[in-house]
């Protein structure tokens, strides 16, 4: 139990490192995927929606707290709202494999991109975007997160070990 922990808060440590500090100089603005949000949808299809709910907690609020483009708890909420929605979908996805994982996790990304969008639309804090330029941000965060899912996954099941039941991490139920 405490090596998952330990595991998991040096996993959001990195993501929020490389979300903050690497992928704004790498990508365009506005096309940067919130990995806080591809972790916990991550880990509710390994672990559950509670598991991820905790994930995304930790890891939005300290998003909320090292940027200033969104209002403090604007993470959280965009996380969550995803990951309750992973969650409700989790019992119709079938088996857990990488191949139905990592898409999932793609659009996870949209949808936080998108409802992150819309929050700042309510809260007018952008001026006024384009339809086109909203959906162009989504499709590229979207495949932008399937493309980090593959190595964060991983991370992921190292940093948890094994299932709670024995089973390896991963192992369709």
């Amino acid at each position: 139990m405490t090596r998952a922990i330990v595991g998991m808060a040096a996993l959001i440590v990195t993501v929020l490192l490389v979300q903050t500090t690497v992928l704004p100089v790498l990508l365009r603005p506005g096309f940067v995927p919130d990995l806080a949000a591809v972790l916990a949808v991550l880990v509710a299809l390994e672990r559950g929606t509670r598991a991820g709910l905790w994930t995304v907690a930790a890891a939005g609020l300290a998003t909320d707290l090292l940027t200033d483009l969104a209002p403090l708890g604007a993470g959280v909420a965009v996380g969550a709202a995803v990951v309750v929605g992973v969650g409700l979908l989790r019992p119709y996805l079938g088996d857990h494999s990488d191949t139905a994982v990592v898409p999932i996790a793609g659009l996870g990304a949209a949808a936080a991109f998108l409802l992150a969008a819309i929050g700042r639309l309510i809260l007018a804090t952008d001026g006024a975007v384009a339809p086109s330029v909203v959906a162009a941000g989504a499709l590229a965060t979207g495949l932008l997160g399937a493309v980090a899912a593959v190595p964060l996954l991983a991370l992921l099941r190292r940093a948890l070990g094994p299932e709670p039941d024995g089973r390896p991490a991963g192992a369709a139920a």
